[in-house]
């Protein structure tokens, strides 16, 4: 996984609160005195000639007529904290980050600075020690602001980033954690960038568990194709099995729109008749023909080949299903019974292939857990989304089956039609 597309970054600018607009409003801070306190007459017009210079944005100017301002004598705690406010202000200004820091920590260490004002002096000294590239005071600063001011998810996320950037993962994830718990209790929905992260430090810690369980939030809050490639590609990836489990891959793919190339599109066709399933198979290579992906092209006959092929299978079925269905159910055994109530799914006959396959398990059968999932799917395709999650919780856990029918819970989840 490449680190760029990982993590959304939070940028510095955004957790600095922005100012008012106006006279006397800099960078989030109003440097007015309070009603309480008063600028010496002796300060007054290099003060009101430096806020005027801010104004214009002609910060060098400004600074100059603060120095001025800052070499008279005799001048109160009071004086010299609204001269380093606009000393701030210039500093920020001018990108001098070094000195725009020294300066909001003598506001924090004068006193002067009002308790209201915590936090965006806190943001200031971050944004300016992050512009720095200080991720050490960043991290010291920004956990000050949560244990001094409260949780802010736009701090948490910039620690979580900054922890990430320092490699160090699990103070990462549990940053992120902390922040999609106090999210949730007041019923906020977790950030895409927030899961984005989650994904990431797991990844780089080397938890697959982890990493799919964020990219499965993901797909169901934010479901891109991009997203739901990546969890395909895992779950494929971690799944035992053989041609069976490859067609339920391919069928989600399929679902997704990640069905591409016509090889992916003859390989699922194929693997359908390879399954007795040729229905599944002529649909296959005609949603293929509608996307322009096969029907054309140097493999152009190839394709109507198979297609011809499906159709004949399906037409040879369907004249012998009858027989075929009386005598699966005279049998003892319901593993045929999962099997007729697959053909009939396949056919978009789903009332009787959730007939078949109950069938089956009353009667008992091989492989409990397909049976469930084969179940679940006819379930779904007959609109009864209820039950199929029932017969999907029935599945064990760790198995290929559960995967598979965690993904399509997922994409019902997300797909209302």
């Amino acid at each position: 996984m490449k680190k760029a597309t990982a993590i959304k970054v939070v940028a510095l600018s955004l957790v600095l609160a922005a100012g008012g607009a106006g006279p006397g409003t800099q960078f989030g801070v109003h440097v007015a005195a309070a009603a309480d306190k008063q600028v010496s007459v002796k300060l007054g017009p290099p003060l009101k000639e430096a806020n005027a210079l801010q104004a214009q944005k002609n910060y060098k100017g400004s600074l100059a007529k603060l120095e001025e301002a800052d070499a008279i004598p005799g001048k109160t705690p009071y004086e010299s904290f609204v001269i380093a406010q606009l000393k701030y202000n210039a500093y920020a200004g001018l990108q001098n980050w070094s000195e725009a820091a020294k300066t909001v920590e003598a506001i924090l260490a004068s006193g002067q600075s009002p308790d209201n004002q915590l936090p965006i002096r806190l943001k200031q000294l971050m944004q300016a020690y992050g512009q720095l590239g200080n991720s050490a005071k960043l991290v010291e600063i920004g956990n000050r602001y949560l244990k001094d001011v409260g949780a802010d998810p736009d701090i948490q996320m910039l620690l979580a980033q900054t922890y990430t950037n320092q490699r160090n993962y699990k103070q990462a994830e549990d940053m992120v954690r902390s922040t999609m718990k106090a999210a949730e209790a007041r019923g906020v929905a977790p950030k895409e960038e927030w899961l984005a992260t989650l994904r990431f430090v797991a990844h780089e810690q080397g938890n697959t568990a982890g990493e799919q369980t964020a990219l499965e939030m993901l797909v169901q809050r934010y479901p891109t194709q991009k997203y739901w490639e990546d969890l395909l590609l895992m779950v494929d990836k971690n799944l035992k099995g053989g041609d069976e489990t490859s067609l339920d891959v391919a069928r989600l793919r399929l679902a997704t729109g990640l069905l591409k190339t016509d090889a992916e599109y003859m390989d699922m066709a194929q693997d359908a008749l390879q399954q007795n399933l040729p229905d599944e198979a002529m649909k296959v290579v005609q949603i293929g023909i509608q996307k322009g992906v096969l029907g054309q092209g140097p493999q152009k006959a190839r394709h109507q080949r198979l297609l011809d092929m499906a159709k004949k299978q399906a037409g040879d079925e369907l004249s012998g299903l009858d027989a075929r269905d009386a005598a699966v159910k005279a049998a003892s055994v319901g593993d045929d019974d999962v099997k007729l109530g697959e053909v009939y799914w396949s056919k978009g006959q789903n009332d009787k292939a959730v007939e078949a396959i109950q069938r089956g398990l009353k009667k008992g059968v091989t492989d409990k857990d397909n049976a469930e999932l084969r179940l679940g799917l006819a379930l779904m395709a007959a609109g009864k989304k209820g039950q199929a999650d029932t017969a999907f919780r029935a599945i064990k856990p760790n198995t290929n089956a559960a995967a598979i029918a965690r993904l399509w819970t997922l994409y019902a989840s997300t797909h209302s039609s």
